[in-house]
């Protein structure tokens, strides 16, 4: 399209915005005209059309009120519809019994065996990664000792060749020289003391391994001896039990730093044999009291046969005592004590 050109002829030049947009508007609604011109007549007839719709609402009122009864109408029951759907009651879970008479679920049976199967997982993961742990810390160690060792014999071989500090009459005479043998001199003291720092750091980082081995390995020791010892899990009991391992190794001529030094449990568990022998030791003269009480008349019947096998018995397990001084021994006398009453 050309610059100036006006679709409706005017020669006066190009379109304005006003006028753009009326040209548009009546290319888009062209019969506005016409509607506008309709219009009045469309206005003239509504107010024969609202007349008839007054006189049509006023007989529908009418007809409604006739046909309207005069009681309520009762609304239809729907609440017991025979068209309720059913309810299915949930299945009930399989249940397994088992060899004790428990019954339990499938779900519960697959929950433990989940449970089971993650424990053991992680406790094997945690024994591998202790396993680890050990292996590293032991490295680290045998690297620190290497290091202390090397270090040692560094600082020995940079002693044997340490050169002296040079004479000061050297500034007078020869400045030059003097600060030279001086650096040189400085250097030398510098690497000795670097050596001697690291010596110091390599010591106490095995001390240090050292001491949080020593930590875990306590700490496994003492889970062992629960183990073994349940009832050292009452902090009564453990304490009733560290005061008589106390007193017992006194008898045999250990302090109580020795007692505090221990780290292995089986120590303990050979010390409480030990003090249980002890006991059943001191407990000797009732024994042989209660064996010198055994009747040896009877009354007639069954019961003398009894109690003649039983004293008997007391006799053989008293002999076995007194020739092993074992435990196993001891027990066997006490309980045959305690037979028949």
């Amino acid at each position: 399209m050309q610059d100036g050109v006006n679709p409706e002829g005017n020669s006066t030049g190009a379109l304005t915005l006003d006028q753009g947009a009326e040209l548009m508007a009546n290319f888009v609604n062209p019969r506005t005209e016409e509607a506008a011109n309709t219009k009045p007549q469309a206005d003239a007839a509504e107010p024969d059309q609202a007349n008839e719709r007054d006189e049509t609402e006023q007989v529908l009122e009418s007809e409604q009120d006739e046909t309207e009864p005069e009681g309520e109408v009762e609304e239809p029951d729907l609440s017991e519809s025979d068209d309720e759907p059913e309810v299915e009651e949930p299945e009930q879970p399989q249940k397994i019994r088992l060899k004790d008479g428990t019954e339990v679920t499938l779900d519960e049976i697959n929950n433990g065996y989940m449970r089971d199967a993650d424990y053991r997982q992680k406790t094997m993961a945690l024994a591998t990664e202790k396993k680890e742990v050990a292996g590293l810390r032991t490295d680290l160690t045998q690297k620190a000792q290497f290091f202390e060792q090397n270090a040692e014999f560094a600082i020995q071989l940079a002693m044997a060749h340490l050169p002296q500090q040079p004479d000061q009459s050297l500034i007078q005479t020869d400045p030059i020289g003097f600060l030279q043998q001086k650096a040189f001199y400085d250097q030398r003291i510098a690497e000795l003391q670097q050596l001697h720092e690291a010596k110091q750091v390599a010591e106490q980082q095995r001390v240090a391994q050292e001491d949080e081995g020593r930590r875990e390995r306590l700490i496994s020791e003492l889970e062992a001896a629960r183990a073994k010892m349940p009832e050292l899990q009452d902090k009564a009991k453990y304490q009733k039990f560290n005061a008589d391992l106390k007193q017992a190794a006194q008898h045999y001529g250990f302090s109580e730093a020795d007692v505090n030094a221990i780290e292995d449990h089986r120590y303990l568990l050979l010390a409480r044999d030990a003090m249980a022998y002890r006991r059943l030791q001191a407990a000797k003269p009732k024994v042989q009291q209660k064996v010198q009480n055994v009747p040896q008349v009877q009354k007639p019947g069954r019961r003398i046969e009894q109690n003649e096998a039983q004293s008997r018995n007391v006799k053989e397990k008293w002999a076995k005592l007194s020739k092993t001084g074992s435990l196993e021994a001891g027990g066997e006398l006490l309980l045959e004590l305690t037979k028949g009453r």
